[in-house]
Parts: structure tokens; sequence; C-alpha cells
């Protein structure tokens, strides 16, 4: 049970950082706090889950 939290908390934050980023673009203000934006939130959402679950098997 705890690890679906987990990962819903985990892709809710990595949606935040995605919205952010692509208003962030939508402002047109400053394109490095997009790609970071970005960044993070994609790595969030497609990467960290499988890092978690290789951990769980692991440890």
């Amino acid at each position: 049970m705890g690890w679906l939290l987990i990962s819903a908390i985990v892709f809710m934050v990595g949606s935040y950082f995605v919205i952010i980023g692509l208003w962030e673009i939508k402002e047109g203000k400053d394109r490095t706090k997009y790609i970071i934006y970005m960044l993070i939130g994609l790595f969030l959402i497609f990467v960290l889950p499988h890092i978690m679950q290789l951990q769980k098997f692991i440890g």
C-alpha cells in the first residue's frame, strides 16, 4: 500500500513540474527554467519509478 502511495505522489509532483515548465515556455521569459522544470518532471514521471522498483527488488 505504501508503494502505491509513494508512486502516486511522485507522479503528481512530476506532472506539476511539467505543467510549470509548459507555463514558463508560454510566458516566454526564461528558457532555462523551462528546460530545468521539464527535465525534472520527466525524470520524476518516467525514470524514478523504475529506479524505485529496482531498489524494491534488490533491497
